[in-house]
């Protein structure tokens, strides 16, 4: 029995210690005399913070299985998100995009800080907590690398080139019954609410809408009635409303832009095209080979929504 409760009390103080260790991490962020030096958006927070949470989780057990030693760091990486979470430190979209790593990393250091227990001194241990911050500034000596990325999408649709090129050139009001389930959007990410062309040349600005008052400012760079056209985009992260994007994914912000769009309507039969969505954005963070996974999944998924739409509202009616 007195084994039984040493090892619960063990596993409780390790994973006390790792959430403590995280939230005050995260939390000492937002001191403007420490975000110059570190930042949650840097290799060091993302990779090696949740890898010293687990290194606390599983350092002050006695015996464990190599499962708990994977598992046991994942309650303390998951509070710790949720509580940064409702106490509005982060979005939901950041904290479903970090989950993983988070996890990953989590159940590495677990490993890790079972295998050096009784190994080092408390220097060395003292290095390992600091590692987060040393890793974070030296990133921060350098600039973001930014990684311009090119998503494309596309759609059949049993429908006149006529009506389908009317739908995209301007996009009515979408209406509630007109909307759906998508991931993206439960995440967080606002719908699309209506598209407005009033000249169809080159020069002429398309005003493209979506919920929580984001706006795009679309010039239109080439443009073929019935055939195709393509737009720069533009959005004045200074004007979004704070409660409509994280502040990570603002677009137009430091980490991330939207640049270009265009429409291609490809004739492959009598009433049917093949209609092409394509974009390109700008991803800049510190692990892009990461978080362009997100993202390209993120405008794929924003991309078919709307294709879908069009095809809704285009397609003939079924005989």
């Amino acid at each position: 029995m007195d084994k039984f409760v040493k090892e619960k009390t063990d596993s409780i103080v390790g994973i006390l210690f790792g959430l403590a260790y995280g939230l005050s991490i995260r939390a000492a962020n937002e001191l403007e005399i420490v975000r110059p030096y570190f930042g949650e958006m840097t290799m060091g927070f993302i990779f090696l913070s949740p890898t010293v949470i687990g290194i606390l989780t599983t350092y002050f057990r006695g015996d464990l299985s190599v499962i708990k030693r994977i598992v046991l760091p994942w309650i303390p990486c998951t509070i710790m998100l949720i509580v940064i979470m409702l106490i509005g430190l982060e979005g939901s979209i950041c904290v479903i995009m970090g989950l993983p790593v988070f996890l990953v990393m989590s159940s590495i250091g677990g490993l890790f800080g079972y295998w050096i227990k009784g190994k080092i001194n408390r220097l060395s241990f003292f290095v390992i907590l600091l590692l987060p911050n040393i890793m974070g500034y030296t990133e921060n000596q350098f600039s973001d690398p930014a990684d311009y990325r090119l998503v494309e999408t596309k759609i059949i649709i049993d429908a006149p080139v006529r009506t389908v090129w009317e739908n995209i050139v301007s996009v009515k009001k979408i209406q509630p019954q007109e909307h759906s389930f998508d991931l993206v959007h439960f995440l967080g990410f606002p719908k699309p609410v209506e598209a407005i062309l009033k000249d169809e040349k080159v020069g002429a600005v398309r005003i493209a809408k979506f919920e929580g008052g984001l706006e795009f400012r679309e010039a239109i760079l080439d443009i073929k009635e019935l055939e195709r056209i393509e737009f720069g985009i533009k959005a004045d992260p200074s004007q979004i409303p704070l409660s409509t994007l994280d502040k990570h994914v603002t677009i137009g912000g430091r980490y991330f832009d939207t640049l270009r769009g265009k429409y291609e309507i490809v004739p492959t039969g009598e009433n049917q095209v093949l209609l092409v969505l394509s974009s390109e954005y700008r991803i800049s963070t510190r692990f892009n080979f990461y978080s362009s996974l997100w993202t390209d999944f993120i405008m794929r998924s924003i991309q078919n929504y709307i294709l879908k739409i069009i095809r809704n509202r285009s397609a003939l009616p079924k005989t």
